[in-house]
């Protein structure tokens, strides 16, 4: 299905009017698939949803000396943890240990925001004729008013969600993200520099150190990813497409979610269904950490109580 064709699909308007804000009212997996820039909202509870910003390589801004230097600098990180990973030396593995529990316990929200990029990081998609054109986000600013920019596509289940109740909820967790990953990154960065003595002890790592570093970088990536969505949502300019996808609506229609008390709309039992459905395996440990956390914040006070009676 082509973007032309998408065009023609009928399609709605929320409440506030915007171009940013249309609706469709269905699209193909196919479609889907071959999006190259796309959102994808998963409801996890009720009241809350992971969004996802799935992109092709084609769309990265690789010109960007800020996006090659941090492609290299991760791809090395990663590499001494793989090997860190794979040490079977006791000092190595209990710092291993300890930062996998440290990061289970950091809220998923963050790793939601952490799939969208800052917005200088994708290129923007423009329309030329029955041509394509790619512009950076400074090309794109000096003419945005009069470009034709190629749609986004936040694709939803219909079924568990209206685009009122998507929109409200991005909203929300960009508001709350704001506020939370600023704050947070400050915070790791001023706890640095409490670890150099730590330096002075050869034998010792300073895995403090090395930890909250990482947790700045990732609250910073979080902040801007915040801020990305909330341009996506509220920009004139942008053309955000809220589009119900009928084989994902499907997977979750037999999911209640009327009644005000917040309950999980994701199993464990759906997880691999959506997972193939969209096709995005990557986001397995994300997705169920979500559900994990949600599911012991819903049902932590009831099992407290129960203990007490």
């Amino acid at each position: 299905m082509s973007w032309k064709a998408c065009s023609h699909v009928r399609t709605r308007w929320l409440s506030s009017g915007s171009v940013a804000n249309q609706s469709i009212l269905g699209a193909s997996v196919q479609h889907y698939v071959t999006d190259p820039v796309k959102l994808i909202a998963i409801p996890i509870t009720t009241h809350k949803l992971f969004v996802y910003h799935k992109h092709m390589p084609r769309v990265l801004n690789v010109g960007s000396r800020l996006v090659k230097y941090e492609a290299r600098a991760l791809q090395k990180a990663a590499k001494i943890w793989a090997k860190l990973e794979k040490s079977q030396g006791k000092l190595n593995q209990k710092v291993v240990g300890f930062v996998n529990l440290m990061l289970d316990k950091t809220p998923w929200t963050e790793d939601s925001l952490n799939t969208i990029p800052s917005e200088n990081y994708i290129m923007k998609r423009v329309k030329e004729n029955e041509d394509e054109r790619l512009l950076t986000l400074e090309e794109w600013l000096k003419d945005a008013s009069t470009l034709n920019v190629r749609p986004i596509h936040l694709y939803y289940p219909e079924s568990v969600c209206s685009p009122d109740t998507v929109r409200q909820q991005l909203q929300s967790l960009w508001m709350q993200g704001l506020q939370y990953h600023k704050k947070q990154t400050w915070l790791s960065l001023l706890g640095i520099p409490l670890t150099l003595p730590l330096v002075l002890v050869p034998v010792v790592p300073n895995v403090p150190g090395f930890y909250l570093l990482y947790r700045a970088y990732r609250n910073f990536k979080a902040y801007c990813g915040a801020k990305h969505l909330k341009s996506l949502v509220e920009h004139k300019s942008h053309k955000l497409l809220y589009t119900n996808l009928p084989q994902y609506s499907d997977l979750l229609a037999q999911r209640s979610t009327g009644g005000a008390a917040e309950r999980l709309v994701l199993t464990e039992n759906d997880l691999e269904r959506v997972l193939d459905t969209l096709e995005i395996h990557e986001m397995r440990s994300s997705l169920r950490k979500a559900l994990q956390q949600e599911r012991r914040r819903l049902e932590g006070p009831s099992e407290e109580r129960n203990e007490t009676t």
